[in-house]
């Protein structure tokens, strides 16, 4: 399990989402990246 470069923090919501945010460029963009834990 490698983690991205550009990955900051991550944080899970209370319905079982990761949330993902990403720094430099990606964050200045405001992407926010959301994955479901049952995937």
């Amino acid at each position: 399990m490698s983690t991205p470069r550009t990955l900051k923090s991550i944080h899970i919501d209370k319905q079982g989402h990761l949330l993902a945010y990403y720094s430099k460029a990606q964050q200045r963009k405001g992407i926010c990246f959301m994955e479901d834990k049952s995937t």
